[in-house]
């Protein structure tokens, strides 16, 4: 949900600390080597302070809630935007990353 706090360990930026500020945006055109992809229904994390969430190499980066749950897989992000203005991030949801490979947790 916007406000709840989470983090990560990224490849690049090591642990981060930040808050999602919006929930299942749609349209969101990422450019990649082989063109640009769009995404709908992604998360949008910005970082805490003046440091942003993620840098390049942290995509793939599991991101966790302040109770250690799995809340989203890191895509994207970027320099610009942020009430920080160290930019933005974006995740699929966890739920949606587990449904698109038809996996489930087993306790």
């Amino acid at each position: 949900m916007p406000g709840d706090k989470v983090r990560k360990i990224g490849r690049t930026s090591g642990i981060t600390h930040g808050r999602v500020t919006a929930i299942e945006l749609e349209n969101i055109v990422i450019g990649f080597e082989m063109g640009k992809l769009r995404f709908d229904g992604v998360l949008e994390i910005e970082g805490e302070g003046r440091r942003p969430f993620s840098y390049g190499g942290d995509s793939g980066a599991l991101i966790v809630d302040e109770e250690l749950r799995a809340a989203g897989l890191l895509f994207a992000g970027g320099d610009q935007g942020g009430t920080n203005r160290a930019g933005l991030t974006y995740a699929c949801p966890i739920g949606s990353v587990m449904d698109a490979l038809g996996a489930r947790i087993i306790c």
